[in-house]
């Protein structure tokens, strides 16, 4: 538990120590992180799914961004997501509280 996967396993597929690591590999990446409430539905979130987020209002026009990882924070969860995602402006009074809507799960490969 608290172990991220180095590579995408099949199921039934032996695991070694080596194919975990403490933290996911996000190399490079200017990340954006929001804390997830506390509902059901994010039990079904996961690394892939593609979720609409928005700080403060709403905006008409959907902003989507794919999961890069989920970790936890004490006893909350954080969302990181790629910065580059975002617009410019989309990320706004960053004293708001960011709001996810899960969109899609993420599809098998």
């Amino acid at each position: 538990m608290g172990k991220y996967l180095r590579r995408p396993v099949e199921a039934d597929a032996r695991l070694s120590r080596a194919d975990a690591m403490p933290w996911p590999d996000l190399p490079g990446e200017e990340i954006v992180q929001v804390l997830l409430d506390e509902e059901p539905d994010w039990l079904m979130l996961n690394q892939g799914s593609t979720v609409d987020v928005w700080i403060g209002q709403k905006r008409a026009t959907p902003q989507y961004a794919v999961v890069q990882a989920i970790v936890a924070s004490g006893r909350k969860w954080i969302v990181l997501l790629r910065r580059k995602d975002f617009a410019a402006d989309v990320l706004g009074n960053t004293a708001d509280k960011p709001a996810l809507h899960l969109v899609r799960l993420p599809h098998k490969p």
